[in-house]
């Protein structure tokens, strides 16, 4: 499967340290539209313990745009509870525990499954990397 990004589609930089002019930790989201020939509106939100949302993004994807990654927000959020929401249908999980350690701090992935005549499944991973993003 090929993996593109789509950060220029969501309108956001791409999250590489080198890239940004930044010394503020980041949490990263990964979305990946594994059956690609399915076309999806997918919203990922993420919010911390007291229900504040910290993270919303909305993309589609499909055969041209199968990926976003490594998209950032502030690792100081700290993430409680992430929602998919994938044409209309609305996955909740909760954020995965990891043993990141140093300057790494945790991310998620999400992976899109499901072909054309099959219902749609979300599946949650993690990672551990050091990515930066700009205070605001």
């Amino acid at each position: 499967m090929q993996r593109r990004a789509l950060l220029v589609t969501l309108g956001l930089a791409t999250a590489g340290c080198s890239a940004l002019d930044s010394t503020e930790p980041a949490h990263t989201v990964t979305v990946y539209n594994v059956d690609s020939e399915v076309t999806r509106e997918v919203t990922v939100r993420i919010e911390n313990d007291a229900g504040e949302t910290v993270f919303e993004r909305t993309a589609t994807f499909d055969a041209e745009n199968e990926a976003a990654e490594n998209v950032p927000f502030p690792e100081s959020s700290q993430p409680e509870t992430v929602f998919v929401t994938v044409n209309g249908t609305e996955f909740e999980r909760d954020w995965p525990m990891t043993d990141c350690d140093g300057e790494n701090w945790a991310g998620i992935e999400v992976r899109l499954r499901g072909g054309r005549d099959e219902k749609t499944t979300v599946a949650l991973g993690t990672r551990c990397q050091h990515v930066t993003t700009t205070p605001s």
